[in-house]
């Protein structure tokens, strides 16, 4: 007997039931699908970036950060990502914190490569948030430790010995203004392990 595919919705409300609780689980194609528990250099990425976009948001007083939640990408069947941090800069402030899912889409996502199942994802994924709206894509690399940048006129690699600033061409679909502007962050302190683990 062929299972009907899960709507975003019915994937919100059934996710507990999947491993870890749906802890780490999204939809893809109306299915739900489990990925590994991430790893300690993920947590780390996670949050160094987090840290960095704080700062900026407490001098610009733009944007704000949701982390782990459900973009549905695609409708019929339904798609939901669940990237590692979505970066809005439009709509009422804080309006996604405390949703499980949306269809509002961030200016900018970060994606951490940190495991088999998220690294083989990523082909597919990133052209399909930029297809989406997305204007900025950062895949971030644990193991080679850099950060990829990707938006629809390119891709742009910065290794752990530069920096990663944000470009005048970063514009998220609706807004006047580039996204994170002056934003400039050591792609080293992105992989740097807390005091507190030493």
């Amino acid at each position: 007997m062929l299972m009907r595919c899960q709507t975003a919705e019915e994937f919100v409300e059934k996710r507990h039931e999947l491993e870890e609780l749906g802890r780490w689980s999204e939809l893809i194609l109306g299915e739900p699908v489990s990925l590994e528990p991430p790893s300690s250099k993920h947590g780390t990425a996670v949050l160094n970036i987090t840290k960095a976009f704080a700062d900026h948001v407490q001098k610009t007083m733009v944007g704000y950060a949701c982390f782990e939640l459900g973009l549905i990408v695609k409708r019929s069947p339904d798609s939901v990502y669940c990237p590692a941090i979505s970066y809005f800069v439009s709509g009422s402030r804080w309006e996604e914190m405390d949703k499980a899912i949306t269809e509002t889409r961030p200016a900018l996502v970060v994606e951490i490569a940190s495991s088999r199942d998220r690294r083989q994802g990523l082909p597919h994924r990133v052209p399909l948030y930029l297809k989406w709206g997305v204007a900025v894509v950062w895949v971030v690399d644990t193991e080679s430790r850099n950060v990829c940048v990707h938006t629809s006129s390119g891709t742009a690699m910065f290794e752990a010995n530069e920096y990663l600033e944000a470009s005048p061409d970063w514009i998220g679909e609706g807004c006047e203004k580039p996204i994170l502007p002056g934003f400039k962050l050591a792609v080293k302190s992105v992989f740097r392990e807390p005091d507190w683990m030493g």
